[in-house]
């Protein structure tokens, strides 16, 4: 008969478990259980159930998705949560729901882009005193050509009235 699993005899084996399951190496749970590597992997490969093998899939790929999916999963349980609360008249939880959702769609507008926290500048070129000057002088050059002067104002969006 074959020996029996030194983990699954173990008295931590659910911290094990937790740990392999969250994808540390079988070096590093054994040193930190006291047991070898290899019964680490042994455990691992034969004993492991299948709902702890879909956790540790899920983990990886947990891992591995990027922060915009994350922040959109995290963005789907919370509505999923308010409705829930919402639904069952628990009135301060989907406020606090609401709170919560409302941080994460900040984040995502930040995370995308489309959210700016920085505030937007408007520079009127036009109170600029070169600016204003380069337009007098133009205005100017096209003192004897009225017609035409009225042709730059409009295309420019300026008033065709004389300038300084």
């Amino acid at each position: 008969m074959g020996r029996v699993c030194t983990i699954c005899q173990h008295p931590e084996r659910d911290a094990i478990e937790a740990r392999l399951v969250s994808g540390d190496s079988s070096y590093a749970i054994a040193e930190a259980f006291g047991v070898g590597a290899s019964a680490v992997q042994r455990h691992h490969a034969n004993h492991t159930s299948p709902a702890l093998a879909a956790m540790e899939t899920q983990a990886a790929l947990d891992r591995k998705a990027t922060l915009l999916d994350r922040i959109e999963t995290l963005i789907e349980r919370a509505e999923a949560m308010f409705a829930t609360a919402a639904s069952a008249g628990q009135s301060s939880q989907a406020l606090n729901v609401l709170r919560e959702l409302r941080a994460l769609l900040e984040l995502l507008g930040k995370a995308t882009g489309e959210l700016r926290e920085q505030p937007a500048v408007a520079i009127n070129l036009l109170t600029m005193p070169e600016v204003s000057a380069a337009i007098g002088v133009v205005y100017r050059e096209l003192a004897d050509q009225p017609a035409l002067r009225r042709r730059i104002a409009e295309r420019l969006q300026l008033e065709a009235g004389p300038r300084p």
